[in-house]
This record gives C-alpha cells, structure tokens and sequence, in this order.
C-alpha cells in the first residue's frame, strides 16, 4: 500500500484485532493504571456523498474534525499527530488530503501526518481501534510513526508532510486518529498526554 504516494493504486486487507480499555480518569487513577492517552473529543458522522466514497471535496471530513476540535476545547494548531485513515485509494486519499489542508491551512507543512495501513493491511472493522493504539502509543512513547511505502507524494499533496519511511521522534501531546467505513461513515478521535 502506498496511501498519499504518486502511485498509489488501493489497498490490501489485513487481519487483526485490538482493545483498549476505556475507563474513567478516577477509576483508572484507583487502581494504579498506566494511562496511555486521555480522550479528549470526538466526533461521528455520515457522508452520503456514495455508498464507498466520500465527496472528494473533503467537506464531510472537515465538519467532522471540527466537531472533534469543539469538543476537545483545542484549536488545529495543538494538534501534533495526525493517524490518518490512508487507504491508498485515490478517491480516499484525494478527500483525506483536502480535509487536512482545510482544516489545518499553513500548519500543514510541519503536521506529521502517517498512515499505519502499509504496516497492518486495512484491517476494516478492526482498523478504528488498532490506529487508536497506534495513536495512544505514539503520545505515549514520543514517535511520531511512519507511512512507509511512501516516496513520491501526489502533486496534490505536495505540502502535507506524510512521515515517509522512518519513526521520528517527537513529542505529541495531541493527536488525531481518523477512520472512515462504507455507506460514509466517518470517526473522529481526538487523545491527549495525560498529564
């Protein structure tokens, strides 16, 4: 897979599974946990734009990632991280892409941004809640991870920086995990170093 490259030409199905225990701050803090990130906004919503597309404009996307941001009391520019959803598909990535330019403008070119799906393979119901561990371990462990395969970014794309090949190591105190689904399901999740 090669999500954002030049050529990129679809995805591959993976197979897998993740959990994570969500639980409140005082329940976490009672037993002594090793809290990995805070959820701190999110947001769900529907593009009905076409039953496995979303409008290329990105503008589904956008409303939702403000929604997150709303919720999260934090403005486009404390975030640090971007999981993208990254599916390598033209149509996903084009809409992706956009939304991101929209949302974060100039910041843009500094916003690491990955998609972990040339590791994992998509991983379709499963992919929400692996890429929020990935999300979680990255706040977590300060490495921003890469999207390997990735070596030629589409013209259009050109100023979004997509972490190509290597880990960076960088400090993330917040981050987005974005997850898309047939029939225009979009997910945001929005987690935060716990202080």
């Amino acid at each position: 897979m090669k999500p954002f490259d030049r050529k990129h030409d679809g995805f591959a199905i993976g197979e897998g599974a993740g959990i994570l225990l969500i639980e409140s701050l005082d329940s976490a803090r009672n037993r002594g946990a090793d809290i990995y990130a805070e959820i701190v906004g999110w947001s769900y919503g529907c593009d009905t734009y076409a039953l496995t597309a979303h409008n290329p404009d990105g503008s589904a996307i956008v409303e939702q990632i403000r929604q997150a941001l709303k919720m999260a009391k934090c403005t486009s520019a404390e975030i640090d991280y971007i999981n993208a959803h990254g599916t390598a598909t033209a149509q996903n990535d084009t809409a992706e892409a956009r939304a991101i330019k929209h949302i974060f403008g100039k910041q843009s070119k500094d916003l690491n941004i990955s998609s972990t799906k040339p590791v994992t393979g998509h991983l379709l119901g499963a992919a929400g809640s692996i890429e929020a561990i990935i999300t979680a371990l990255a706040i977590k462990h300060s490495i921003v991870p890469p999207t390997i395969n990735f070596s030629h970014s589409d013209p259009e794309f050109s100023e979004l920086n997509f972490t190509s090949k290597k880990c960076i190591e960088k400090k993330v105190n917040m981050a987005i995990t974005m997850n898309f689904g047939f029939g225009g399901h979009i997910g945001i999740l929005i987690l935060a170093k716990y202080a």
